[in-house]
Protein backbone atom coordinates (compact mmCIF):
# COMPACT_ATOMS: atom_id res chain seq x y z
CA UNK A 1 0.00 0.00 0.00
CA UNK A 2 1.20 3.50 -0.80
CA UNK A 3 2.24 5.26 2.38
CA UNK A 4 0.88 8.73 1.59
CA UNK A 5 -2.50 7.25 0.63
CA UNK A 6 -2.63 5.47 3.96
CA UNK A 7 -1.66 8.67 5.75
CA UNK A 8 -4.62 10.39 4.13
CA UNK A 9 -6.95 7.56 5.13
CA UNK A 10 -5.66 7.71 8.71
CA UNK A 11 -5.90 11.51 8.75
CA UNK A 12 -2.20 11.73 9.59
CA UNK A 13 -2.98 10.14 12.96
CA UNK A 14 -0.25 7.65 13.82
CA UNK A 15 -2.34 6.12 16.62
CA UNK A 16 -5.16 5.30 14.18
CA UNK A 17 -2.55 3.72 11.93
CA UNK A 18 -1.09 1.72 14.83
CA UNK A 19 -4.56 0.50 15.82
CA UNK A 20 -5.37 -0.72 12.33
CA UNK A 21 -2.00 -2.33 11.74
CA UNK A 22 -1.67 -4.05 15.08
CA UNK A 23 -5.28 -5.23 15.16
CA UNK A 24 -5.51 -6.26 11.54
CA UNK A 25 -2.14 -7.93 11.03
CA UNK A 26 -1.18 -5.85 8.01
CA UNK A 27 2.15 -7.27 6.74
CA UNK A 28 5.10 -5.58 8.37
CA UNK A 29 3.07 -4.34 11.33
CA UNK A 30 4.10 -7.13 13.68
CA UNK A 31 6.34 -10.16 13.85
CA UNK A 32 4.85 -13.56 13.40
CA UNK A 33 1.11 -13.88 13.84
CA UNK A 34 1.64 -15.90 17.01
CA UNK A 35 4.01 -13.31 18.53
CA UNK A 36 1.53 -10.50 17.93
CA UNK A 37 -1.57 -12.39 18.97
CA UNK A 38 -2.85 -12.13 15.41
CA UNK A 39 -4.12 -15.68 14.93
CA UNK A 40 -7.83 -15.50 14.18
CA UNK A 41 -10.38 -18.00 13.02
CA UNK A 42 -13.23 -15.76 11.82
CA UNK A 43 -14.72 -12.29 11.58
CA UNK A 44 -16.00 -12.43 15.15
CA UNK A 45 -12.54 -12.93 16.63
CA UNK A 46 -11.11 -10.30 14.27
CA UNK A 47 -13.57 -7.64 15.42
CA UNK A 48 -13.00 -8.60 19.03
CA UNK A 49 -9.30 -7.85 18.50
CA UNK A 50 -10.11 -4.56 16.77
CA UNK A 51 -12.16 -3.45 19.78
CA UNK A 52 -9.45 -4.51 22.21
CA UNK A 53 -6.65 -2.71 20.37
CA UNK A 54 -8.72 0.44 19.90
CA UNK A 55 -9.49 0.56 23.62
CA UNK A 56 -5.86 -0.08 24.54
CA UNK A 57 -4.49 2.59 22.19
CA UNK A 58 -7.12 5.25 22.86
CA UNK A 59 -8.79 5.23 19.45
CA UNK A 60 -12.08 3.94 20.87
CA UNK A 61 -14.27 7.03 20.77
CA UNK A 62 -17.70 8.23 21.89
CA UNK A 63 -19.55 9.39 18.80
CA UNK A 64 -22.46 11.28 20.39
CA UNK A 65 -20.52 14.52 20.31
CA UNK A 66 -19.81 14.12 16.60
CA UNK A 67 -23.20 13.17 15.24
CA UNK A 68 -25.93 15.46 14.05
CA UNK A 69 -28.98 14.41 12.07
CA UNK A 70 -29.14 10.85 10.73
CA UNK A 71 -29.56 10.95 6.95
CA UNK A 72 -29.41 7.30 5.92
CA UNK A 73 -28.53 3.72 6.73
CA UNK A 74 -27.78 0.54 4.85
CA UNK A 75 -26.09 -2.83 5.04
CA UNK A 76 -22.79 -1.28 6.12
CA UNK A 77 -23.30 2.29 7.22
CA UNK A 78 -25.38 4.43 9.51
CA UNK A 79 -24.91 7.90 8.00
CA UNK A 80 -25.06 11.23 9.85
CA UNK A 81 -24.35 14.88 9.19
CA UNK A 82 -21.64 15.96 11.60
CA UNK A 83 -22.61 18.49 14.25
CA UNK A 84 -20.32 20.99 12.52
CA UNK A 85 -22.21 20.50 9.26
CA UNK A 86 -18.90 20.30 7.39
CA UNK A 87 -18.70 16.55 6.97
CA UNK A 88 -20.62 13.28 6.85
CA UNK A 89 -19.97 10.64 9.49
CA UNK A 90 -20.48 6.96 8.67
CA UNK A 91 -20.59 4.25 11.31
CA UNK A 92 -19.44 1.29 9.23
CA UNK A 93 -20.21 -2.08 10.82
CA UNK A 94 -17.94 -4.11 8.48
CA UNK A 95 -21.08 -5.60 6.98
CA UNK A 96 -19.37 -6.58 3.72
CA UNK A 97 -16.67 -8.63 5.46
CA UNK A 98 -17.24 -12.36 4.99
CA UNK A 99 -17.79 -14.39 8.15
CA UNK A 100 -14.47 -16.14 7.51
CA UNK A 101 -12.46 -12.88 7.44
CA UNK A 102 -9.35 -12.87 9.64
CA UNK A 103 -7.96 -9.48 8.56
CA UNK A 104 -9.17 -6.03 7.57
CA UNK A 105 -6.53 -5.61 4.89
CA UNK A 106 -9.11 -5.96 2.10
CA UNK A 107 -11.36 -3.41 3.81
CA UNK A 108 -8.48 -0.93 4.11
CA UNK A 109 -7.55 -1.47 0.46
CA UNK A 110 -11.14 -0.77 -0.54
CA UNK A 111 -11.17 2.57 1.28
CA UNK A 112 -7.74 3.42 -0.09
CA UNK A 113 -8.83 2.61 -3.64
CA UNK A 114 -11.91 4.81 -3.24
CA UNK A 115 -9.70 7.67 -2.08
CA UNK A 116 -7.40 7.28 -5.09
CA UNK A 117 -10.27 7.42 -7.59
CA UNK A 118 -12.43 9.98 -5.80
CA UNK A 119 -10.11 12.25 -3.77
CA UNK A 120 -12.75 14.97 -3.39
CA UNK A 121 -14.88 12.45 -1.49
CA UNK A 122 -12.07 10.72 0.37
CA UNK A 123 -12.62 8.76 3.56
CA UNK A 124 -10.78 9.45 6.80
CA UNK A 125 -10.85 7.06 9.75
CA UNK A 126 -11.68 8.92 12.97
CA UNK A 127 -11.63 5.94 15.32
CA UNK A 128 -13.70 2.95 16.41
CA UNK A 129 -16.94 2.72 18.36
CA UNK A 130 -20.31 0.99 18.66
CA UNK A 131 -23.32 1.80 16.50
CA UNK A 132 -26.91 2.12 17.75
CA UNK A 133 -27.36 -1.67 17.96
CA UNK A 134 -24.01 -2.20 19.70
CA UNK A 135 -22.12 -3.54 16.70
CA UNK A 136 -18.39 -2.73 16.54
CA UNK A 137 -17.83 -0.15 13.84
CA UNK A 138 -15.19 2.03 12.29
CA UNK A 139 -16.03 5.74 12.33
CA UNK A 140 -15.50 7.21 8.86
CA UNK A 141 -15.61 10.84 7.80
CA UNK A 142 -16.22 12.27 4.31
CA UNK A 143 -16.53 15.89 3.16
CA UNK A 144 -20.09 17.16 3.05
CA UNK A 145 -21.42 17.53 -0.49
CA UNK A 146 -23.77 20.44 -1.16
CA UNK A 147 -25.90 18.29 -3.44
CA UNK A 148 -28.91 19.35 -5.48
CA UNK A 149 -29.99 15.85 -6.52
CA UNK A 150 -28.97 12.28 -7.19
CA UNK A 151 -27.21 11.50 -10.47
CA UNK A 152 -29.15 9.65 -13.14
CA UNK A 153 -28.00 6.28 -14.47
CA UNK A 154 -27.23 8.00 -17.78
CA UNK A 155 -25.01 10.59 -16.09
CA UNK A 156 -23.17 7.92 -14.15
CA UNK A 157 -22.65 5.77 -17.23
CA UNK A 158 -21.39 8.73 -19.27
CA UNK A 159 -18.97 9.78 -16.53
CA UNK A 160 -17.46 6.31 -16.18
CA UNK A 161 -17.25 5.75 -19.93
CA UNK A 162 -15.47 9.09 -20.33
CA UNK A 163 -12.92 7.85 -17.78
CA UNK A 164 -12.32 4.64 -19.77
CA UNK A 165 -14.42 2.30 -17.63
CA UNK A 166 -16.40 -0.54 -19.18
CA UNK A 167 -19.34 -2.28 -17.51
CA UNK A 168 -19.76 -6.05 -17.37
CA UNK A 169 -22.89 -8.19 -17.14
CA UNK A 170 -22.90 -7.89 -13.34
CA UNK A 171 -22.90 -4.07 -13.43
CA UNK A 172 -19.26 -3.92 -12.32
CA UNK A 173 -17.25 -1.20 -14.03
CA UNK A 174 -13.56 -1.77 -14.71
CA UNK A 175 -10.65 -0.05 -16.42
CA UNK A 176 -7.95 -2.70 -15.95
CA UNK A 177 -6.79 -1.20 -12.65
CA UNK A 178 -9.97 -0.74 -10.63
CA UNK A 179 -13.41 -2.28 -10.30
CA UNK A 180 -16.35 -0.12 -9.24
CA UNK A 181 -19.66 -1.57 -8.16
CA UNK A 182 -22.82 -0.40 -6.41
CA UNK A 183 -22.95 2.76 -8.53
CA UNK A 184 -26.71 3.09 -8.32
CA UNK A 185 -28.21 6.56 -8.48
CA UNK A 186 -28.64 6.96 -4.71
CA UNK A 187 -24.88 6.46 -4.22
CA UNK A 188 -23.85 9.29 -6.57
CA UNK A 189 -24.64 12.96 -5.87
CA UNK A 190 -24.64 15.97 -8.18
CA UNK A 191 -23.40 19.22 -6.62
CA UNK A 192 -24.37 22.79 -7.44
CA UNK A 193 -21.73 22.94 -10.20
CA UNK A 194 -22.93 19.74 -11.85
CA UNK A 195 -20.02 17.61 -10.62
CA UNK A 196 -20.64 13.98 -9.71
CA UNK A 197 -19.64 12.63 -6.31
CA UNK A 198 -19.36 8.86 -5.86
CA UNK A 199 -20.02 8.89 -2.14
CA UNK A 200 -20.78 5.22 -1.53
CA UNK A 201 -19.49 3.15 -4.44
CA UNK A 202 -17.50 -0.03 -3.77
CA UNK A 203 -14.03 0.29 -5.27
CA UNK A 204 -11.44 -2.47 -5.48
CA UNK A 205 -7.98 -2.50 -6.97
CA UNK A 206 -8.07 -5.32 -9.52
CA UNK A 207 -4.50 -6.54 -8.96
CA UNK A 208 -5.02 -6.74 -5.20
CA UNK A 209 -8.36 -8.51 -5.58
CA UNK A 210 -6.94 -11.02 -8.06
CA UNK A 211 -3.96 -11.67 -5.82
CA UNK A 212 -6.20 -12.31 -2.83
CA UNK A 213 -8.44 -14.79 -4.62
CA UNK A 214 -5.58 -16.21 -6.72
CA UNK A 215 -7.46 -16.00 -9.99
CA UNK A 216 -8.05 -13.61 -12.86
CA UNK A 217 -11.49 -12.07 -13.25
CA UNK A 218 -12.88 -12.68 -16.71
CA UNK A 219 -14.84 -9.68 -17.87
CA UNK A 220 -17.70 -9.69 -20.35
CA UNK A 221 -18.40 -6.10 -21.41
CA UNK A 222 -22.02 -5.24 -21.95
CA UNK A 223 -24.58 -2.67 -20.92
CA UNK A 224 -25.87 -1.79 -17.48
CA UNK A 225 -28.75 -4.08 -16.53
CA UNK A 226 -32.13 -2.50 -15.88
Amino acid sequence: MIENELDRLYGGNSIIKDTVESACHIPGSCGTAEEAGCIRRNKQSLLRDVVQRAQELGTWIEVDGLLGKMIGNGQENDVFISKSGQSVIKLNNFGLLPSSATSLIGFIHRLQSHNKLFPEDAYTILGFSLNSINEPCVVLCQPYVNAVRYASDEEIDSFLEEHDFTVDMDDIWFDGMYEISDVKSTNVLVDTKGHLHFIDAIVNEVSFKMDRVNKISIKHPGKRTT
